[in-house]
This record gives structure tokens, sequence and C-alpha cells, in this order.
């Protein structure tokens, strides 16, 4: 987990050099949410209604379908690094409700398994992206992997809070 927080931190940290401010339209209109509260509210409605990963690049599909949003490499990669990051913290939270509810063995054990994730996503991750030779390997693909792999772990996480810990 460490690893895959210290990489998007550090990618973050370039996606936000390169961002411009956050848009909300002309003035009076209703401004846009925020890659966090798209995907809460997503997940909350698909909590009731089955499968969360519906939720899973929401946020980028909305965030590219604005105006102003060109489709460019640079909004491309800023749309999904702000999800990834929403989905990021959504993880921490979920990971600490697991740490409050579990055992300290069981903690002990989802710490290994998740540090254990954290190595693989990145290999898988940078080893998909390579397949798109015209592009860096730690760039776009990369993020929007890690997106993919971060959302499925937090599912996960959330659904087994949801099924092993009392309410």
């Amino acid at each position: 987990m460490r690893a895959v927080l210290g990489l998007v931190s550090a990618l973050a940290f370039t996606a936000c050099a390169q961002a411009g401010p956050p848009t909300g339209g002309a003035s009076g209109a209703m401004p846009r949410l925020s890659a966090m509260d798209t995907i809460e509210i997503c997940l909350s409605g698909q909590r009731l209604e089955g499968d969360m990963t519906m939720c899973i690049y929401r946020y980028a599909d909305q965030c590219l379908s604005l105006p102003g949003e060109d489709g460019a490499p640079a909004d491309r990669g800023r749309c999904h690094m702000q999800e990834l990051l929403a989905w990021g913290r959504i993880q921490a939270v979920a990971l600490g409700e697991l740490e409050a509810g579990l055992p300290p063995a069981r903690w002990r054990e989802l710490e290994h398994v998740d540090e254990a994730w954290s190595i693989a996503v990145g290999e898988i991750c940078h080893f998909q992206a390579g397949f798109h030779e015209d592009e860096d390997p730690a760039g776009e693909e990369n993020i929007v992997c890690l997106v993919r792999q971060t959302a499925l772990r937090t599912i996960q996480l959330i659904e087994w809070k949801r099924d092993f810990l009392p309410d």
C-alpha cells in the first residue's frame, strides 16, 4: 500500500503541477462534482443496487465530457489522476475501518496482503503500459490501469468490511 500511495503521490504532484484550476462553468452554473463526490455518490447507489464496478472511470468519463476538455493527453491524464487520488482516499478509509474492526492478528495479515497487492499492481500496470510502445510506461496507460486496480481493491475492501465486520 505504501508503494502505491507513494507512486500515486508522485504522479499527483506531476498532474497537479500541469493542471489548471477546476472548472465550474459559467457564473451561476452548478459547479461540477469532485472526483471524490462523484465516486462516493455512485458507490452509495451501487451498494444498494449491486455492481460497484460501475463506478470505475465514472468521474474520468464525466470530466472528459465537460466543455473545455478536449480529450488531449493532458486532460485525460488530469481527469484520470483525480479519479485515482479519490479511489486512493476511499481505499485508505476502508483500510482504516478494517483495522479498527479486525483482531490485531488478522489486521497484520491484511497489512501483509495489502503490501503484496501494492507491489503486484505496480508491476502489472507497468507491464500493461509497456504494450503501448508510443507512450511512456509511467504515463497515461499506467494511470488508467492504476485507477482500475485501485478501484477494484477498494471495492473488495468495502465488501470485506460489509460482509465480515459487525455493524
